[in-house]
């Protein structure tokens, strides 16, 4: 699952270096399955966001006596808002806003599957269901989505995170809509929450807020 969800963006911040708001590593998923494959050393803060934020989740279970603190950011859990589940009219807003270079829907699909997806030919059929049709997509995809949702999505994963959990989220998001991120808050009660004016991309629109308030909010968790 981890090696297959290439979406979002995925941060793991060295606690010594976390005062210098410009020294965050982001570290992409192929590196970070690679990551959790070794043994992890030293104790990390983790930010997923997006599709990022099941990443962050399995890394957390995974790794739960090294994380001091795990950060969800536009996500709602459970693979709702992934390459599989996200509104396909939205999807194509994306689309008409890439890059001519390059089939703008392969362009923006491609990093959201795994090199063995690629080889199946499921970014191909998942692109032709995006051109066509907003209906549902096929059984191969809507099966990867409910493996998803039954593991990330289930109380019972959510109550072996044992660390302090941190929810962001854009109140124009686009993607991910508020009743969704409400239902992610009735899932972790205990974690604290941060509300940003701007939408699925706030945290790139507002770099610099965002930035400043994840640092306040783990450094005031450290006291």
């Amino acid at each position: 699952m981890l090696k297959g969800c290439d979406w979002g963006t995925h941060w793991l911040l060295d606690p010594p270096e976390f005062t210098n708001l410009q020294s965050e590593n982001e570290t992409s998923i192929a590196e970070l399955a690679e990551f959790v494959g070794r043994t992890l050393s030293g104790s990390w803060h983790v930010v997923g966001i997006s599709m990022g934020g099941i990443i962050a989740q399995s890394l957390a279970d995974q790794a739960s006596d090294r994380i001091l603190s795990l950060n969800l950011c536009c996500t709602n859990t459970g693979g709702y808002n992934n390459p599989f589940g996200v509104n396909p009219m939205v999807q194509k807003l994306w689309f008409q806003k890439a890059s001519a270079e390059e089939d703008p829907v392969l362009k923006i699909l491609r990093p959201c599957f795994s090199p063995k997806a690629l080889d199946s030919g499921l970014l191909e059929e998942y692109a032709q269901h995006i051109r066509l049709s907003p209906n549902p997509p096929s059984g191969r995809i809507l099966k990867l989505q409910w493996q998803a949702m039954t593991r990330f999505g289930s109380q019972d994963f959510l109550d072996r995170l044992k660390m302090p959990i941190h929810l962001y989220y854009g109140i124009q998001d686009e993607v991910v809509g508020y009743s969704d991120y409400h239902r992610l808050k009735n899932l972790i009660p205990s974690a604290s929450t941060q509300e940003f004016c701007g939408g699925h991309m706030f945290f790139l629109e507002s770099r610099v807020s965002f930035l400043k308030v994840l640092h306040r909010r783990i450094v005031s968790n450290q006291k």
